[in-house]
């Protein structure tokens, strides 16, 4: 008897201990990555708003859909898809557009994408979820086609400018989806 007590003392001791460092690890991982909200998503806007008017205005000139990753940025290349199994990337050879991304990576912006409708600029980014701010090309709210798992989309102060954010379990039962 003196032995399951010992044996069920060590287990819970064990649980709460697991429990107590998950705990500690989300708040970490949340001080890092703070949830957003419109205000932040506002703030980002205004804070950066000169290299995010040149990003926007060198990717609506363009005529592919890309992605801008960090780790691309450094060669100077963002990616535009798969030919033969094989990535395709292009050049940036504007230096003026090329510092603007740096700046918005260090400034916390983890990915860009445009496509023929918008330029995302993603500044949040955790389990399943996703957001940040978009421009529109035609100025109106996009309507979920350029997103995967589009929830919530509210314009922000400048014309064109908006905040989104992409959920897949809040997509997932608005659309009674299982996947």
């Amino acid at each position: 008897m003196k032995t399951l007590k010992v044996i069920i003392i060590t287990v819970i001791s064990i649980l709460a201990s697991i429990t107590a460092c998950s705990a500690i690890f989300i708040a970490i991982l949340n001080s890092h990555n703070p949830m957003l909200t419109h205000d932040s998503a506002e703030t980002f806007l205004q804070d950066n708003k000169e290299q995010l008017f040149i990003v926007r205005d060198f990717l609506e000139s363009g005529e592919f859909e890309v992605l801008i990753r960090s780790r691309e940025i450094e060669n100077a290349k963002m990616f535009m898809g798969w030919i033969n199994n094989e990535r395709v990337y292009i050049p940036i050879e504007d230096e003026a557009v090329l510092e603007a991304i740096g700046q918005l990576f260090q400034n916390g912006c983890y990915l860009i994408g445009s496509s023929k409708n918008s330029v995302r600029f993603l500044t949040f980014s955790a389990r399943n979820q996703g957001g940040g701010v978009v421009y529109s090309f035609d100025e109106n709210a996009p309507d979920g086609s350029d997103f995967l798992h589009l929830t919530k989309i509210e314009p922000l102060s400048e014309e064109g400018w908006f905040f989104y954010v992409e959920d897949y379990n809040v997509w997932r039962r608005r659309n009674n989806t299982s996947h």
